[in-house]
């Protein structure tokens, strides 16, 4: 297990050319998360957990409207700086909240968020830690509010990019640092239900957007 203080270090020294690395592999996916599933609508509080640079949170600001409220959490102090001046250039800075924080511990108060967002980052978190932060969103989410996740899915990769990139996660854990996970179980555990999953290829390695929603406010 990584400690926090690695994991911030690793993040901060990543924060300069981190934009240009995930926007030509990650930006697609989450564009169509935020679209197609998560939908946020107009006037409503968005989170983002692990807001790295703040590319989606300016997305996210406008898609709600300048009246509502966006909140970016990032473990990461110059992630958050960079996440800062990509509101203020977008000219969001006044409906733009980013927090150095650890997600499994968000300082937001109980049902506070309508939505919440999180692309690429549930993976970067060990196995015993993503019930953590599952129920730290669950708990800061609104009883009709939706998280909606975009990961690495741990099944359904082509061959050999499956057996590849483990092979590089586990010799490289720094610079590859994401992995495969299913997070259905842990979802459910942490009282969400699953109401939507599509399954998309990046490379040849399979991803998953998911919606859920806290468990039975679909059905309210």
């Amino acid at each position: 297990m990584r400690s926090r203080a690695t994991v911030q270090a690793t993040y901060d020294r990543l924060s300069p050319v981190y934009a240009r690395l995930s926007d030509s592999s990650e930006r697609p996916f989450s564009q169509e998360a935020l679209t197609s599933l998560l939908r946020p609508r107009a006037g409503e509080t968005v989170l983002e957990v692990g807001c790295g640079p703040g590319r989606v949170l300016v997305e996210l600001a406008e898609r709600v409207g300048p009246r509502a409220r966006v909140i970016g959490v990032d473990l990461s102090g110059r992630m958050g700086r960079r996440a800062r001046r990509q509101a203020q250039r977008a000219d969001r800075s006044a409906q733009v909240a980013v927090l150095q924080a650890d997600a499994a511990s968000l300082p937001l108060r109980k049902g506070s968020v309508d939505a919440a967002f999180m692309g690429f980052t549930l993976e970067l978190f060990d196995d015993d830690e993503i019930g953590e932060v599952l129920a730290q969103v669950r708990r800061v989410l609104a009883p009709r509010g939706r998280l909606c996740v975009v990961c690495m899915a741990e099944t359904g990769s082509i061959w050999p990019m499956g057996p590849l990139y483990r092979w590089a996660h586990h010799r490289l854990p720094t610079l590859v640092d994401c992995r495969p996970i299913d997070p259905t179980g842990p979802l459910a555990e942490a009282g969400f239900t699953v109401t939507d999953r599509r399954r998309r290829s990046m490379w040849g390695l399979a991803v998953d957007l998911l919606l859920a929603s806290p468990a039975g406010a679909a059905h309210q």
